[in-house]
């Protein structure tokens, strides 16, 4: 997959978050570079928060993948 020309929209790709605290992990692709954003867990207290903000921004590391979509079953099957 080729990063996207400069003037075009950057790509955004949701990672899997296998921490379990309710944080959430986004993978963005630009066309200079490719870095994630990891947005707090809920359950982070408010101290944190103001003095290291609700975001980060952080290098992507190679072996996190996408989520992939849930297969949903329903009671028959």
């Amino acid at each position: 997959m080729a990063p996207p020309r400069l003037w075009e929209a950057p790509r955004v790709v949701e990672l899997v978050n296998n921490t379990g605290d309710g944080a959430r992990r986004t993978r963005v692709i630009t066309g200079n570079r490719t870095y994630c954003l990891t947005d707090r867990a809920p359950t982070t207290n408010v101290e944190m928060i103001e003095m290291h903000g609700r975001q980060r921004y952080t290098t992507c590391p190679k072996d996190e993948e996408p989520a992939r979509q849930q297969e949903w079953r329903t009671a028959r099957d």
